[in-house]
C-alpha cells in the first residue's frame, strides 16, 4: 500500500467530511432561524391587538410557511449527512471522459452509501445511480465498461477501481482491484467485523449476481432462489432503496410493502431500512394483513386467526378448482347484467365491455357510471338542439330507456351479488366463522365479489421466505399490488411450513401475462466453510440442489455438546459466562423441541446482569436487536436471522432419517457465522 496514495485519499475524505460537517451546520442553522422566527411570530400575534378573523390569517400564514419546509426530508438528509461524517465513501472509479476542451482525461468518482453534492456537483455517487453500477458489475479495471439511462447506453474505459477501509472518516486501507484480487478476499476483508444479531447493508460488498436482481425493472415479477446465507433478504431490502431511488414517480416507499409469515423476521428485516433511507414503507406478516382487511373492511363475521391454522389442503389441484369455481361465480354475474342488457328495450342503448380484473361490484358502478354521462350527454345535446322537436322527443324517449336499465341495475345490483356470493361461500362453509385458513379463503372471494374499498393498493411487494407460503396465500396477497409488481426470494431448502411451495414454477400461473424475471444466488457469505460443509452434509442425502457454496472463510469446528443434564447445564453456564465476558458479537441459543429450554433461559437470566443485552424473541412481541446482545428464541422464530455463535438445541445430526427433519437442522446450523455447538442430552 503506497503511503503517498493512502495520504491523498485521506485528503479526498477530510475534505468530504468539512463539505458535510458544513452541510450540517447550514441545515443546522435554518431550524434554528425558523424556530427562533416562529417563536417571535407567535409573541407578536400575542402581543397585537388583532381581530379574531386577522389572527386566524395570521396563523395561517405561519402554518403554511412552516409546511413549506420538509421536515421529513430535512430529517432524512440529517441522517444521511450523520452516515457521511464517519464514512465518506468506501471505493473510487477512474473512468475515461471528455475534458471541457475535447481531450480525454480519467475522473475520479467516490462511491457512496448517499449521494452528496458540492456547488451542484456531484462529490459522492449515491451506491444506487446508475454510473454507480460500474463498480459492481466489473472485477477489475478495463476498457469498454457501460451503464444504461433510459434505454441509453454509456461507454466508458475504466483504469482504476479501488475499495477503502474507513474509520471515524481516516481512511485506514485501500485495496486496488486487480486480476490478482479476487472478490472473495474483498469480502472477506469487509465482513471480518460483522456480528449478527442485527441486520447490515451491504452496498460495499454487493455482488454483479446480487446487482443483477437489485437493478431488475420493478415493473416485472422477480423471482429469487437464494441459498441460506446469500444475503437475499438483504438483497431484496436494497432493491427497494434502489426502487424508490430511481423510480420514484412509479415506486413509492409508503404505497409498498415487505410481507412475510413470520412477525420475528419481519421485524428484523425492518430494522434495515432507516440505514438505507427508507422511513414509510410498510411491513407485515401475512396475518396482519388478514386482520386488519377483515377489521377495516367491516366484515360482518365473527374470526380467529390463531385456529385453523393449517393449510396443507390447498395444494395447486385445490387452487385450480377454486379459482375455477370463482371464474364460473363471476361469469354467471355477468351472465345476469347481460341478460337485463339483452332485453328488447335496452339491446341498442349501449355495449359493455366486463373486466374479468376488476370486481364486479365495480363492473356494475363502471356500467352505472357510463349510463349517468349517457344521460347527461344526451341532455347537454338536447339544450343544443332546441327548437327540434323530433330530435328533442327521440333523445328524452332515449333518456327514459336508459333511466329505466339503471334502476333496473341499481335494484338487481346486490340480489345479484349477494346470491352468487352467498352460494359460493356456502360451497366452502365459510359463513359463520373464520379460522386463518377460512379468512384467505373468504376475503379473495370477497375481493373478486366486491373488492377493497379501504385497503390501499399496493406499488410494490417483497415477499420474504416465499417458500413457505401456500399458493392461495400469494393468490391472496396478489389481489393487493398493483400490475404484479412482485420481489419473490426465498429457498427450496429451507420450505418448512404445511404445503410450502416445492418448485417455483408452481407460482408461474399466478402471475400469467406478466414477465417473470428468475435469480439464483448460490454462494453463503454468511458462515465459515466448516459450517457450511457441516450443513451440506446433513442435508446432501435427500438432496444436492440449491446447496450453498462456501466462501474461503475459514473457522473453527462445529462442536457436538452432549452430556447428562446437570453437567450439561453446567457447562452451558460457564461457557455462557465466557461469552457474555467477552460479548462483543452476537449470541443465539435457538430451541427446537427442547425440555432444557427453560432451564436454559433461567440460566441466561441468572448470568447476564445487564437486562438490555438478553433479548428473548416471541412472535407475539415486538422484537429489538443489537450487534452485541444474547438472543433466546425457538427455532420457529430463527429463520432469515443470523448470530456469531450459535448454541442450537434439540437437533441430533447423526439420527437424522427424513427430509423434513433434515431441512430443519440445516436451518438452525446455518443461523451460525462464525461457532455453532449442537446442544443435546446424553
Amino acid at each position: 500500500m503506497d503511503k503517498e496514495i493512502l495520504k491523498i485519499e485521506n485528503q479526498k475524505s477530510q475534505h468530504i467530511t468539512t463539505l458535510v460537517k458544513t452541510k450540517v451546520k447550514k441545515i443546522d442553522d435554518s431550524l434554528g432561524n425558523l424556530k427562533q422566527e416562529s417563536i417571535e411570530r407567535l409573541k407578536a400575534i400575542r402581543e397585537q391587538s388583532l381581530s379574531y378573523m386577522d389572527m386566524l390569517d395570521t396563523m395561517e400564514s405561519l402554518q403554511k410557511e412552516l409546511d413549506a419546509f420538509d421536515t421529513e426530508q430535512v430529517f432524512k438528509t440529517l441522517n444521511e449527512l450523520d452516515y457521511l461524517k464517519n464514512n465518506p465513501f468506501f471505493a473510487r472509479i477512474d473512468l475515461k471522459d471528455k475534458d471541457a476542451v475535447g481531450e480525454s482525461v480519467y475522473k475520479p468518482y467516490y462511491i457512496s452509501k448517499f449521494g452528496f453534492f458540492d456547488n451542484n456537483e456531484p462529490a459522492l455517487i449515491d451506491w444506487r445511480a446508475k454510473l454507480a453500477s460500474v463498480y459492481y458489475k466489473y472485477r477489475y479495471h478495463q476498457d469498454n465498461v457501460s451503464y444504461e439511462v433510459d434505454g441509453e447506453k454509456f461507454n466508458y474505459d475504466m483504469s482504476l477501481k479501488r475499495t477503502f477501509e474507513i474509520d471515524e472518516g481516516q481512511v485506514l486501507k485501500y485495496f486496488n482491484n486487480d486480476i490478482q484480487l479476487t472478490e472473495n478476499e474483498l469480502i472477506i476483508e469487509k465482513i471480518k467485523n460483522r456480528t449478527g444479531g442485527v441486520l447490515e447493508d451491504i452496498v460495499e460488498t454487493i455482488q454483479e449476481s446480487q446487482m443483477k436482481i437489485i437493478e431488475s425493472d420493478p415493473r416485472e415479477v422477480c423471482i429469487v432462489q437464494g441459498c441460506v446465507g446469500s444475503g437475499k433478504s438483504t438483497v431484496a431490502i436494497h432493491k427497494l432503496s434502489y426502487i424508490f431511488f430511481n423510480y420514484p414517480q412509479v415506486v413509492s416507499a409508503d404505497r409498498s410493502i415487505l410481507i412475510s409469515k413470520n412477525r420475528v423476521l419481519v421485524d428484523y428485516l425492518s430494522s434495515l431500512f432507516p440505514k438505507l433511507g427508507i422511513f414509510d414503507l410498510k411491513y407485515a406478516t401475512t396475518r396482519d394483513l388478514i386482520f386488519r382487511q377483515l377489521t377495516l373492511e367491516g366484515i360482518k363475521i365473527k374470526f380467529n386467526l390463531s385456529l385453523n391454522t393449517d393449510i396443507s389442503e390447498f395444494n395447486s389441484g385445490f387452487l385450480k378448482n377454486f379459482v375455477n369455481k370463482l371464474s364460473l361465480a363471476k361469469a354467471d354475474c355477468f351472465d345476469s347484467i347481460n341478460e337485463i342488457l339483452a332485453k328488447e328495450k335496452y339491446h341498442d342503448l349501449m355495449s359493455f365491455k366486463f373486466n374479468s380484473k376488476s370486481s364486479i361490484f365495480d363492473n356494475f358502478d363502471d356500467l352505472l357510471n357510463d349510463i349517468t354521462l349517457s344521460i347527461q350527454d344526451l341532455k347537454e345535446e338536447i339544450k343544443e338542439h332546441q327548437g327540434d322537436k323530433f330530435y328533442i322527443e327521440r333523445s328524452k324517449e332515449v333518456i327514459s330507456r336508459f333511466s329505466q336499465l339503471k334502476g333496473e341495475l341499481i335494484s338487481k345490483k346486490n340480489s345479484i351479488l349477494n346470491r352468487h356470493f352467498n352460494r359460493i361461500t356456502t360451497d366452502y362453509n365459510l359463513n359463520d366463522f373464520l379460522g386463518y385458513k377460512e379468512a384467505l379463503l373468504y376475503l379473495i372471494i370477497f375481493h373478486d365479489f366486491y373488492g377493497f374499498k379501504k385497503n390501499q393498493m399496493y406499488e410494490y411487494c417483497v415477499i420474504d421466505e416465499a417458500q413457505d407460503m401456500s399458493l392461495i396465500e400469494l393468490l391472496y396477497i396478489q389481489q393487493m399490488v398493483i400490475n404484479n409488481r412482485f420481489c419473490i426470494i426465498g429457498d427450496l431448502n429451507q420450505n418448512l411450513h404445511n404445503n410450502p411451495i416445492t418448485k417455483w414454477e408452481e407460482i408461474f400461473d399466478l402471475f400469467e401475462g406478466t414477465k417473470i424475471s428468475t435469480f439464483l444466488l448460490e454462494t453463503n457469505y454468511r458462515s465459515t466453510k466448516n459450517i457450511v460443509d457441516y450443513a451440506n452434509k446433513v442435508i446432501s442425502p435427500f438432496s444436492n440442489l440449491y446447496l450453498p457454496k462456501p466462501i474461503e472463510k475459514e473457522g473453527s469446528e462445529v462442536i457436538q455438546l452432549t452430556e447428562s443434564r446437570d453437567v450439561l447445564l453446567s457447562t452451558l453456564r460457564e461457557m455462557l459466562r465466557n461469552d457474555y465476558k467477552n460479548l462483543s458479537k452476537s449470541v443465539g441459543f435457538i430451541f427446537h423441541n427442547s425440555e432444557l429450554k427453560d432451564e436454559v433461559i433461567s440460566i441466561l437470566k441468572e448470568e447476564i446482569s445487564d437486562p438490555e443485552k438478553l433479548l428473548i424473541l416471541d412472535e407475539f412481541k415486538k422484537g429489538t436487536y443489537t450487534p452485541r446482545g444474547v438472543y433466546a428464541l425457538d427455532f420457529d422464530n430463527c429463520k432469515g436471522l443470523e448470530f456469531n455463535k450459535v448454541y442450537l438445541f434439540g437437533f441430533d445430526t447423526a439420527k437424522i432419517s427424513d427430509f423434513e427433519a433434515a431441512k430443519k437442522a440445516f436451518v438452525g446450523i446455518t443461523r451460525a457465522m462464525n461457532d455453532l455447538i449442537i446442544v443435546n442430552l446424553k
